[in-house]
């Protein structure tokens, strides 16, 4: 954190020795020890208490997102169902108008047509001018 190196501490000591003297260096030393300890112990609570606060936005956004894959899912099965739905009601109406089977047809009638399920197409729109393409 603060680059200190031995030769820095050796040099941190020896004036620490010379302002302090033998006799108070050590209770120096302890009260640094304190004070060292003390603020890692703020700092560690202090982390503790931001990952808590930020833990919640993200249990939140979590769940929500859990939630929309849920409405996927169960747009995605109602589509399905839908598209089978629809393919079983073609598929029955395109027996029932050929001739001989129920007898309601003239022989010489063409068989109904079953309706199309492609989606219409959309008219192309031209570039935009911000296109990559166009430069």
């Amino acid at each position: 954190m603060f680059n200190v190196g031995p030769e820095k501490l050796i040099l941190l000591f020896i004036i620490a020795l010379i302002v302090l003297g033998p006799s108070k260096l050590p209770d120096a030393a302890r009260t640094a020890g304190r004070l060292i300890g003390e603020l890692r112990r703020m700092s560690g609570s202090f982390r503790e208490e931001v990952r808590e606060v930020l833990a919640d936005p993200q249990d939140m956004l979590t769940s929500a997102v859990g939630d929309l894959r849920n409405e996927i899912n169960g747009f995605r099965s109602e589509i399905t169902g839908f598209k089978a739905d629809a393919t079983e009601a073609i598929a029955g109406t395109s027996g029932a108008g050929t001739p001989g089977t129920d007898g309601s047809s003239s022989p010489g009638a063409a068989p109904p047509q079953p309706p199309s399920l492609t989606a219409p197409s959309l008219p192309t729109l031209p570039p935009s001018p911000d296109d990559p393409s166009l430069n």
